[in-house]
């Protein structure tokens, strides 16, 4: 699996429009998991859940590889939130860990992610065979 882009982050209008898109296209029992930034998980979840069914806010853990320095804040960010929505098919973690060693993969956009990290979001939420569509 090849690692791609996230959205960029700053931009909250993209996760509306992501999430008026994908509801007609989700199936019944489909999910949508979108990674944000702590800062603007409000605006994201003011945009995207008169979309779409909010089930839960994830934390997607870095370890040592994959932080943000926020100046704003003065603070290095270790983790992103993964919101989620549709229907989650089985039980697990609200707390996924990246594998160690996991750098962001910047070779196709600025925002790109691990290609660990992206496969673990994938493994926890979908199932062999499943249908997986990456917008970013």
């Amino acid at each position: 699996m090849r690692s791609s882009p996230d959205p960029p982050y700053a931009d909250i209008g993209i996760y509306g429009e992501l999430a008026r898109v994908a509801r007609p296209a989700l199936k019944d029992d489909g999910v949508l998991v979108a990674m944000c930034t702590p800062e603007n998980l409000a605006d994201v979840l003011a945009a995207m859940t008169p979309h779409l069914n909010y089930v839960s806010t994830m934390a997607l853990v870095f370890n040592g590889q994959g932080r943000a320095q926020i100046w704003k804040s003065k603070m290095n960010e270790m983790w992103r939130p993964l919101v989620v929505f549709g229907h989650v098919r089985h039980w697990g973690a609200s707390l996924l860990q990246c594998p160690p060693q996991t750098a962001n993969d910047k070779a196709f956009h600025h925002w790109g992610q691990s290609t660990g990290a992206m496969r673990l979001i994938v493994e926890r939420f979908t199932r062999p065979g499943d249908f997986v569509v990456e917008r970013f």
